[in-house]
């Protein structure tokens, strides 16, 4: 027999996908909104049981819950019927008929849309990676003096075991971490002049608390999520509030091993005037809302409070309304397309015709 042609069997996968993306984009939804009530509730909470709980509803939207029924069949997650039709649409003599009888075109147009906005969300995040990556490498790290003792000394107070270099640079206007397995921390030379010892202690501690949370990595997983999902207006929520959860949760930990909370201050504050005198273009957003949360949080104490029983009960009911979420499936009604085919693939049963796992396998050999 004939395999299916390229745009049959293009079209067909994505009527095949659709269904099944929209059940997982209602579940990660669901699960957002439920998300943004405990964070609410735990609003007085360190930060970093916030920034836990924005990162589960981020992971939500790279797990569908077709992996995990997948994953853990014991649970008994249904699935919709979509999910088991993706053998039917290779049989050319059944796809093709499909194809032209029901509105396949749109599920294509769909998945054109999509994917082009993912490329596009991705290729913008790529580019900056390789411009910060291309001046992170082309200075020396540091390997002795003032800045680099100071760094060693946040380094044994935090606790952090693994190599971390530092470099110093004209080329940035910030400081930053890169890397996850290699880190390295970037001070602006202008900065590290500006800053007493103090001051640039704090602030290594708290370039240290990313390194040793590994908010790089998470980062990454949260902009894989946003590439995915760039049109899910939440997608982008999550990663703001995951962006802005673990700049207090290193504050915390800042203030958990800093004894004077007010030269920290005095630190951030100098660090946002040294860059506002660098780059003009950074004036609103180091000026902003956040820094001013961040100012109040530190000084008046907040970061100070414990994870109170009241918090951790809000945690465990909703991880028991979260694992709930996950175990319903609104798609019950069958994909039109897993309907149509699998009613052409019986009617060829009836008929005492080849098996479809022959015609799927000389499709694929045809095709390889």
């Amino acid at each position: 027999m004939q395999p299916p042609s390229a745009w049959d069997l293009v079209t067909a996968l994505s009527a095949w996908f659709w269904p099944l993306a929209l059940d997982h984009l209602w579940h990660a939804t669901a699960f957002a909104v439920v998300a943004i009530a405990v964070v609410w509730i735990l609003k007085q909470a360190p930060a970093r049981a916030r920034f836990w709980v924005w990162m589960l509803a981020t992971a939500k939207f790279l797990l569908p819950t077709v992996f995990l029924a997948s994953l853990f069949p014991g649970l008994g997650i249904p699935t919709p019927e979509s999910a088991h039709g993706l053998f039917w649409i290779f049989q050319s003599e059944a796809t093709a008929p499909a194809l032209r009888s029901l509105w396949g075109g749109w599920w294509l147009l769909l998945s054109l849309l999509w994917l082009a906005g993912a490329l596009l969300v991705w290729a913008r995040w790529m580019s900056r990676t390789r411009r910060l990556s291309k001046r992170i490498k082309s200075e020396a790290p540091v390997t002795g003096g003032r800045e680099y003792d100071l760094l060693q000394e946040a380094r044994r107070r935090l606790g952090v075991h693994s190599r971390v270099r530092l470099l110093l640079t004209d080329k940035l206007e910030s400081p930053g971490v890169w890397g996850v397995r290699q880190p390295v921390v970037v001070l602006p030379s202008h900065m590290a002049k500006g800053l007493s010892d103090p001051e640039l202690r704090g602030v290594f501690l708290h370039e240290l608390g990313h390194v040793l949370r590994r908010d790089n990595l998470t980062a990454q997983i949260s902009m894989a999520a946003c590439c995915l999902f760039w049109f899910h207006p939440l997608a982008w929520f999550l990663n703001r509030r995951l962006l802005s959860t673990r700049e207090a949760a290193c504050d915390d930990l800042v203030l958990a091993n800093l004894e004077d909370a007010r030269s920290y201050a005095d630190g951030l504050l100098k660090v946002v005037r040294l860059r506002m005198e660098k780059e003009v273009a950074g004036l609103a957003g180091a000026a902003g809302a956040p820094l001013g949360n961040r100012l109040r949080r530190i000084l008046s104490g907040a970061p100070a409070h414990p994870l109170t029983l009241r918090h951790r009960a809000a945690l465990v009911c909703a991880g028991a309304l979260l694992l709930t979420l996950t175990a319903l499936s609104p798609a019950k009604a069958p994909c039109p397309y897993a309907q149509q085919l699998k009613l052409q693939q019986q009617q060829r049963s009836d008929g005492d015709e080849p098996s479809p796992s022959g015609d799927l396998l000389d499709g694929l050999l045809l095709k390889l």
